[in-house]
């Protein structure tokens, strides 16, 4: 446990450096090193009371407010909303807050907390952007035998990061355009980039963490693989999947014994986390809406629809997920209704819109529409299937992306987690 949390430490140390190569702004460094450790102290030393761990009600409570803590922090305006944007604070003794805190409510709740929770929550590899270490256990493997399967999985985040989703930026200047068309074009432009964004940062630390000897969840599991939206929140974001299950769906569930009102809490608690501002409710309906409809179709054996279901749920959910700005969002949602707004572009003017696009973002955005349709159409292939990123990870893929790396490593674009640091 703690050999582990101090190789991630230089780890981090050596990512700090490099990535701020020419600041001398240590106090940023020291202030994501020591505050998560401290506050993670804090609260389990006040989740570890006695009057705490004797009442039930009581310690569940805490845990609820452990897992709201970033929405308060972001209704205060200390945090920033989950949007797409860079999300971090400019607190770094805020940094990692979100995550940390609903690691620690996951224990808390489970009544599994003990000191030594303290440095699996704080890992600061962890903390760059997930996943929460819902599982976090030694591998007995030898460390060759870890290089020789973990190490991929670290090759695989580093391209999906830097190579796909960092020149992809470049299209969330699209956020301020209200044309119909547009929008939709852009949500499913944000959501293929938020995917390359924050898999790669989890591949990355799985794979790191996997070659220090310790498996924590592999937070994506190819969701565009999925065939309905069950399916694809299911691969999404595993370890917020499982906090959420745990902490909302499983005693509503049982309370109320309604899975209709189990899944609409679980989505706006999902919505309350990644931020406070009205569009997130509307993102939390439409997908408890979307998921309650699909398990009626599924019971049906009606897949196809299911699956159309999925395609449209999907970008509608994210045309409200990346815009905190409430007038255009309002704006673009009264234009999904005028239908003179749905015009086709002209040939010229798709000519000269792919004209002005940066080569380097056109290259990536063609690789990464590739794994995706290899995802999406492959999913009945067994290599595939298995849904563990096995189709990338096989010596021909590998050589794929090295090579593609060396050809499009272009060093622009930008280059954050989607999901923040908050």
């Amino acid at each position: 446990m703690y050999r582990i949390y101090f190789y991630s430490l230089l780890t981090f140390i050596c990512l700090f450096f490099y990535n701020s190569f020419y600041s001398n702004d240590f106090f940023i460094l020291i202030g994501e090193i020591i505050s998560p450790l401290l506050i993670s102290l804090l609260l389990v030393l006040i989740g570890s009371l006695n009057f705490l761990k004797k009442n039930n009600v009581v310690l569940h409570l805490y845990a609820y407010i452990l897992f709201f803590a970033i929405s308060i922090f972001s209704y205060l305006g200390l945090a920033g909303n989950i949007t797409g944007s860079h999300a971090s604070s400019s607190n770094p003794l805020i940094y990692g807050l979100s995550f940390y805190t609903a690691y620690l409510a996951f224990v808390i709740f489970k009544q599994d907390l003990s000191l030594k929770k303290i440095f699996i929550s704080a890992n600061p590899i962890i903390l760059i952007s997930g996943p929460m270490p819902v599982i976090f256990k030694a591998i007995p493997s030898s460390f060759i035998s870890r290089i020789k399967y973990y190490f991929p999985f670290l090759v695989i985040g580093f391209f999906f990061f830097k190579v796909i989703s960092a020149p992809m930026t470049y299209y969330l200047e699209m956020l301020n355009n209200t044309s119909p068309l547009v929008i939709f074009l852009f949500a499913i432009l944000f959501r293929i980039f938020l995917y390359f964004n924050f898999a790669g940062i989890s591949l990355m630390a799985y794979g790191i963490l996997g070659i220090f000897g310790t498996k924590i969840p592999l937070n994506f599991t190819q969701p565009f693989t999925s065939r309905s939206v069950v399916e694809f929140w299911r691969s999404w974001h595993v370890a917020l999947s499982i906090v959420l299950k745990t902490l909302f769906y499983d005693p509503v569930k049982k309370i109320s014994g309604s899975t209709y009102l189990a899944i609409l809490i679980v989505y706006l608690s999902s919505a309350a986390w990644h931020g406070v501002s009205i569009n997130f409710l509307y993102w939390g309906l439409i997908h408890a809406v979307a998921f309650l409809i699909t398990i009626q179709l599924l019971k049906k054996n009606q897949g196809i629809l299911a699956g159309i279901l999925l395609l449209l749920a999907i970008p509608i959910g994210d045309v409200m997920f990346t815009d905190t700005n409430i007038p255009r969002l309002t704006e673009k949602i009264a234009n999904f209704f005028i239908l003179d707004l749905y015009t086709l572009p002209s040939i010229d003017e798709l000519i000269s819109a792919i004209l002005i696009t940066p080569k380097y973002v056109l290259a990536s955005t063609g690789v990464a529409l590739s794994i995706v349709c290899i995802e999406f159409f492959g999913y009945h292939q067994k290599i595939i299937a298995k849904r563990n990123y096995k189709f990338l990870r096989t010596k021909p893929a590998q050589l794929m992306i090295y090579f593609l790396m060396l050809l499009l490593l272009s060093g622009q674009g930008l280059e954050y987690a989607a999901y923040g640091q908050r």
